[in-house]
């Protein structure tokens, strides 16, 4: 047996930050007001944290772990890549038409979703490796008492048969 890998957290804060930055539902009238450099650095930070979580996801899914369930996970990378799409659209329009309002999707429920996989395996490989590394523990005990029930069997088989038991199966 062999001890299982814990899946690590996916950092996401920063990019759930990002959602509710002042910049997109500023709604901007005349050139003095419009802060093109905070739209760029935005779009270019956002960009950046979903592409980051985006490997993470794929890296956990293309390593497999034992107790992750592989289809729940990748429903939600999908829901997750669907919502960074329509966001980085949104992201595209303030950029092109800065006094537009704009409102992205939230990633939260979907991020909590994510964590919640990602415990619950971490959870059950958890219980694997205690198992694992008590094995060395319990496996003298188990062996131990499977003899005792070997030599109860024989006793028994040579006590129907009337032979006296040889003095080596006698603990």
């Amino acid at each position: 047996m062999v001890k299982e890998d814990l899946i690590p957290p996916i950092l996401h804060n920063d990019l759930i930050g990002l959602e509710s930055a002042d910049i997109l539902s500023k709604k901007v009238i005349g050139k003095d007001d419009v802060d093109i450099a905070a739209i760029e650095a935005l779009a270019k930070n956002y960009n950046e944290f979903s592409d980051a979580i985006t490997q993470r996801i794929e890296g956990i899914l293309n390593a497999k772990p034992k107790y992750l369930d592989g289809e729940k996970f990748q429903a939600y990378k999908d829901v997750f890549e669907a919502r960074i799409s329509a966001n980085k659209q949104h992201i595209a329009r303030k950029k092109k038409e800065a006094s537009t309002i704009v409102t992205l999707e939230t990633l939260q429920n979907v991020m909590d979703e994510i964590a919640v996989e990602i415990a619950d395996a971490n959870t059950k490989a958890k219980e694997h490796n205690a198992t694992i590394g008590n094995l060395s523990k319990e496996k003298p005990a188990l062996i131990s008492q499977i003899w005792c029930f070997i030599v109860e069997e024989i006793k028994l088989t040579y006590g129907q048969s009337g032979d006296t038991i040889p003095i080596y199966l006698t603990y």
